[in-house]
């Protein structure tokens, strides 16, 4: 921040403007937004797709953050007028263009991507053309146990023949999607930390600790999960039941919460004594390195091995072996617990097909967690402009609310939902979105079980005017 604060002020003395481009998350933005003499922060590490500039004011002074998602999947255009006596500057326009196949490529652009790609071609093979697997699924990194962590721990368990795996998905890159795969695909999803000593991106390693250093693992994670957004690792091999009240309770001093009630590895009881094989990718041993530089304690971490094959070509074999992938083929549930009620919904989970303005859903509903969840109400609303791709942040409510019934721990509910959308959309792709609501009936709202929502409480999907389940196009609220 010195610096910034330094050099903004030095840039302020022959500029009207001063714009930083950032690539630190939203909170770190927001503090960098309200340095004096910043005036835009064009945001990014996020991939926010923000449909309005975020406004932060501070100490008298405004300044506004724009982002336009990421990988080029929008232009982001920002109108202003300036005073130039007074240096104010007013928003006049702010938009996010879709790039798609309506806007002709460069002819200059694309003869420079198609150097660099005979390049790779001559040194690596075809390796964006090659087919190395096929999945059925989108396979995303949203939520706590999402599909993409759990296949990632997964594989990396499988090959290294651990007992567990650690991943923290966030720190990943792209996800998984439909169809077919190819070597590129998922080099991009594992990119991480490529060297160009090595030639190799980050590697799996493997690593022994005790059942307590993993208690206490465990728990340092469920409790910084609660100020960390997307803090939670994704694990296989493991099945925790923790508390997240825990964390809430301002009786417990911070040092002595422990949110971890129970803890099995491979099905049986965590032995306090014993040696567990782990297998962790390059970056969740880099953590566990600044942690202990940062307290200056050791986690006690025995038999350190690199096996030397990339993450990324792990995740690869693992799906070409196992492929097609399908729903089935990653196990939800059992992983991460909570002791309360949790409620789920997973992307694939939701069905629909559309005929003109008829819209049909079949919505399943999961409950992840260990007791009984309340009732609860499932509403489905459409984008009002969607010709504009960026999702709409109020979208239109419709008539069609269901009541999600009381729902046993492990089990799961199949909603049929059906509405019928404005006249003037028979024609066009419409985003429709799922979203569960607390039932106003409900006389316990605070304890309504909904810690670990997998898709952010909803999910959207944007339907052709007449469409097969098969023809359904996901719309990506994150990625």
């Amino acid at each position: 921040f010195g610096l910034t604060r330094k050099l903004a002020a030095k840039l302020k003395q022959e500029a009207d403007l001063v714009v930083v481009i950032s690539h630190n998350g939203m909170s770190t933005n927001k503090l960098i937004a309200g340095l004096p003499n910043v005036d835009i922060v064009i945001h990014a590490h996020d991939h926010e797709k923000l449909q309005n500039p975020v406004v932060v004011e501070h100490n008298g002074k405004t300044a506004i953050m724009v982002e336009a998602q990421h990988w080029g999947f929008y232009l982001g255009r920002l109108d202003l007028m300036i005073d130039t006596v007074t240096k104010k500057y007013q928003v006049k326009n702010y938009k996010l263009i879709q790039m798609d196949d309506t806007i002709p490529e460069d002819p200059g652009m694309m003869s420079l991507v198609a150097n660099y790609d005979r390049q790779l071609e001559q040194k690596y093979g075809d390796i964006f053309h090659d087919h190395l697997a096929d999945t059925e699924i989108d396979i995303r990194r949203d939520g706590t146990e999402n599909l993409y962590g759990n296949l990632l721990t997964d594989a990396y368990r499988e090959f290294a023949g651990a007992d567990v795996a650690f991943e923290q998905a966030s720190l990943t890159s792209n996800a998984l999607y439909k169809g077919q795969l190819s070597t590129v695909d998922f080099y991009n999803a594992l990119t991480a930390i490529w060297s160009p000593y090595s030639e190799k991106a980050w590697t799996l390693k493997t690593v022994r600790m005790t059942g307590e250093t993993l208690n206490w693992v465990l728990n340092f994670v469920l409790s910084a999960s609660a100020y960390i957004p997307g803090g939670l690792l994704s694990v296989s091999g493991m099945h925790a039941v923790y508390d997240p009240m825990v964390l809430k309770d301002t009786k417990i001093k911070d040092d002595e919460k422990r949110p971890l009630k129970s803890l099995e590895i491979g099905g049986k009881p965590l032995d306090l004594k014993k040696s567990y094989l782990v297998a962790i990718p390059e970056g969740i041993n880099e953590a566990i390195d600044f942690l202990e530089k940062f307290w200056g304690n050791k986690v006690d971490r025995t038999d350190f091995r690199d096996t030397g094959v990339e993450d990324w070509r792990v995740a690869a074999n693992y799906v070409a072996k196992h492929s097609p992938i399908t729903a089935a083929s990653i196990s939800r549930g059992g992983r991460l617990t909570v002791l309360q009620s949790d409620l789920a919904l997973y992307h694939d989970d939701v069905v629909t097909t559309r005929s003109g303005t008829q819209v049909h859903a079949s919505v399943t509903v999961r409950n992840l967690g260990s007791t009984t969840s309340v009732a609860r109400q499932l509403q489905l609303t459409y984008d009002k402009t969607p010709t504009d791709f960026t999702d709409d942040p109020n979208p239109m409510p419709t008539d069609t609310i269901y009541t999600v019934p009381p729902i046993a721990a492990g089990a799961s509910v199949v909603i049929d939902m059906k509405t019928t959308l404005p006249s003037e959309m028979a024609s066009v792709r419409v985003p429709l979105y799922f979203t569960l609501n607390t039932d106003p009936s409900d006389p316990n709202k605070s304890n309504d079980g909904t810690w670990l929502l997998m898709e952010r409480d909803g999910t959207s999907r944007a339907l052709p005017p007449n469409s097969s389940p098969a023809a359904a196009q996901l719309v990506h609220h994150d990625d």
